[in-house]
């Protein structure tokens, strides 16, 4: 069986450090240029042209198209070098460069998780998020995706709290050179007074922000090359995407995901 390197050197936290995490309206940091330049396009020139290999995605409004870690990795037709990046965001490697960059937020955000677990956080054991597993305390899934071309301005998610099971969140945009237009940009929101009400929507899923009055956009992270921002997932931490014009071209992003296999009680609504 074909052995992929699991090296630190693939990492999108190797310019990171915990002095940089902002904390406010909740803890998140972004990181440009956060691949050398080498790496970053040998892992471009690896992507997967999803248009391509399906021309119908063509067609799909500004939708959701991603291929799973666990799957990637495995499938020998992929680049050697982006099943190995992929395979590093799946480690406990990675998991624990996490969980030292947040480490000061979730002492703050979570005092009683350790009591809640039984453990540190540094001594979960992680797994490859996959359809199989069962009893696992934490998954992570690093998922290789796109946002299909856009034929009607929309947006593809609205603001929104991730589930409540998540534990982080980061998003690695690989923007093609060619692609002029605007909006995709990530929007980071804060709660103005009163906690807004949520519900689910048959175009953006589960808590979905209804009353837009009661949230504010506070910071913009843009689609760019290179651009990685990984965030703590909050009661506060509410983000979307912001509207894409008419483009031929999709919204590159690699999706990198710590999820509670159930839910502990992270925060109620």
């Amino acid at each position: 069986m074909e052995t992929l390197d699991s090296s630190p050197s693939f990492s999108l936290l190797n310019k990171a450090s915990a002095k940089q995490v902002v904390l406010k309206p909740f803890p998140y940091l972004v990181i440009e240029d956060a691949l050398e330049e080498s790496l970053y396009r040998q892992i471009e020139e690896g992507y997967p042209d999803f248009l391509k290999e399906n021309p119908a995605f063509k067609k799909w409004n500004n939708k959701r198209v991603q291929i799973y870690g666990s799957d990637f990795v495995k499938n020998s037709k992929h680049s050697t070098l982006l099943r190995s990046f992929v395979n590093y965001h799946l480690s406990q490697k990675f998991y624990l460069e996490v969980c030292e960059l947040f480490s000061e937020a979730i002492s703050q955000y979570y005092p009683e998780l350790e009591k809640k677990i039984g453990k540190k956080i540094e001594d979960i054991k992680v797994a490859v998020r996959t359809q199989e597993a069962t009893d696992v305390e934490l998954f992570l899934d690093c998922q290789i995706g796109i946002n299909t071309p856009v034929s009607k301005k929309t947006s593809v998610r609205g603001a929104h709290l991730d589930d409540v099971k998540k534990f982080f969140v980061g998003l690695f945009y690989l923007r093609q050179d060619e692609d002029i237009s605007e909006g995709g940009d990530l929007l980071l929101y804060k709660v103005k007074k009163d906690y807004p009400l949520l519900d689910s929507d048959p175009n953006w899923g589960s808590n979905v922000v209804q009353d837009f009055s009661k949230i504010e956009a506070v910071a913009k992270v843009p689609y760019q090359r290179n651009v990685f921002i990984i965030f703590l997932n909050t009661k506060d931490s509410f983000h979307g995407v912001s509207e894409r014009e008419e483009t031929p071209y999709p919204r590159r992003l690699i999706n990198v995901i710590g999820d509670f296999s159930k839910d502990i009680g992270l925060y109620g609504l």
